[in-house]
């Protein structure tokens, strides 16, 4: 699936540094970008330069990737649905999926997709929290290409949020731009020249940021897939 941070002063030596980490977003404004996108054209801004057919296709064969993790009794989280090309195929892969997503107009469209698919459940949320899920409550949790656009500690919550709905022993897949892999590299300084800071932005990880994220919130990697995304599946160990 690989498509898919003080000053010196005084006498005291600081601690080593952690990686450079942007300030964090106000989730209202990644409400309005995702909502201007989808109001612009929803699949373009899902899977860029696709017509239906490819962005169909390649949402079924990522469905189809993400369901050898899954089982047929287990309750499934997608944080960053959009709207609902995952859950058009995930669905027949598990009990029932949650997506959930920050976009108002990305979840009115996934309503109107999902209208015939009995197991999925959609939900709005307006920052990286899910309070509307007990503790425990999901087998898997998902963000699939999600991360990409999040500032870095908003996907820190969210990470820590997984840990938290996931029942003990739960796994769950995220992906992260790798900012070495020519593509994104070029992203970054493309986006450098043109000053762009909308809060939809690709925000590239490297591979050390990434396992730095992992193991400050106690993150035992089971896979990880090193390409043009950081691909990790994952389980949280135990407090």
């Amino acid at each position: 699936m690989a498509r898919f941070w003080h000053r010196f002063g005084g006498r005291r030596r600081p601690p080593p540094a952690a990686p450079s980490l942007a300030p964090p977003e106000d989730p209202r404004g990644y409400a309005e970008s995702w909502n201007n996108l989808a109001r612009v054209d929803a699949l373009d801004a899902i899977c860029h330069g696709a017509d239906a057919a490819r962005f169909e296709d390649e949402g079924r064969e990522d469905a189809e990737e993400l369901g050898r993790f899954l089982q047929p009794h287990w309750r499934v989280l997608d944080f960053g649905c959009g709207i609902g090309r995952l859950e058009t195929y995930l669905a027949s892969h598990c009990r029932e999926v949650h997506g959930v997503d920050v976009s108002a107009e990305m979840l009115e469209r996934a309503r109107r997709r999902l209208a015939g698919v009995p197991n999925v459940r959609l939900h709005h949320v307006q920052e990286p929290a899910l309070p509307m899920f007990p503790d425990g409550h999901f087998d898997f949790a998902l963000a699939f290409l999600v991360f990409h656009h999040l500032a870095k500690q908003d996907a820190f919550l969210v990470l820590r949020e997984f840990g938290r709905v996931l029942r003990p022993g739960g796994r769950f897949f995220a992906n992260f731009p790798n900012l070495l892999a020519p593509r994104y590299g070029q992203i970054f300084e493309d986006y450098a020249r043109r000053r762009e800071r909308a809060p939809h932005r690709v925000r590239p990880y490297t591979p050390e940021e990434v396992r730095w994220l992992l193991e400050r919130l106690r993150i035992e990697v089971v896979e990880e897939t090193v390409g043009e995304e950081i691909d990790i599946l994952g389980t949280f160990r135990a407090p």
